[in-house]
């Protein structure tokens, strides 16, 4: 099912993006094996994370 997700991490690993909070809508979340993964409808990965580098996970209500 497709939700709206908020995502905050610790601190951001990516060179750069100075951000480390993400706003996602309409992505499918799987949470296996210690990390976070959400994809587009079509199947494109859209973020994969840690489950220990968050800090915040929140799933917003449509």
């Amino acid at each position: 099912m497709y939700k709206s997700v908020y995502v905050k991490t610790h601190e951001c690993y990516a060179k750069g993006i100075d951000c480390n909070e993400f706003y996602f809508s309409n992505v499918d979340i799987e949470d296996e094996a210690n990390f976070l993964t959400l994809y587009d409808r079509d199947g494109t990965l859209a973020f994969k994370c840690r489950v220990t580098d968050i800090e915040r996970f929140a799933k917003m209500q449509d």
